[in-house]
């Protein structure tokens, strides 16, 4: 294998990562142009196509629609709409992988519910 070539087959199950946010960073990072300005919420994916273990990956993203945000993390989806009677939305991805039920209102779903709520509002879409 050459230097900084990713193995064949390799696949990231574990890192959250945006084609949009992460390609100008991975670009310029392999251009040698570290300090190239790009969206600050973006990440060079370099090390991960590298094999690189990295301890400080995020633990959110941020992703637009049609109708409304959300914030993803490992274990749930937290969603804001823009239209509609209810304006958001928690998922529980590992308790209902298939996304028809919602835990907004659930008391055990309280403490992951602010935690996205505040990703959302302090990492990915803050008022300006």
């Amino acid at each position: 294998m050459h230097k900084g070539t990713a193995p064949a087959g390799q696949v990231d199950e574990t890192h959250l990562v945006s084609s949009g946010l992460d390609l100008l960073p991975t670009v310029c990072d392999y251009a040698g142009l570290p300090d190239a300005k790009a969206d600050p919420r973006g990440r060079s994916l370099r090390p991960l196509i590298e094999g690189q273990e990295v301890a400080d990956w995020r633990k959110t993203l941020g992703v637009e629609s049609q109708v409304g945000r959300m914030v993803v993390g490992d274990r749930a989806k937290y969603i804001r709409y823009d239209v509609g009677k209810r304006q958001e939305q928690l998922l529980d991805l590992k308790k209902d992988p298939g996304e028809t039920r919602h835990f907004t209102a659930d008391p055990e779903h309280a403490e992951l519910l602010q935690e996205l709520k505040t990703a959302f509002d302090n990492d990915w879409f803050p008022q300006k």
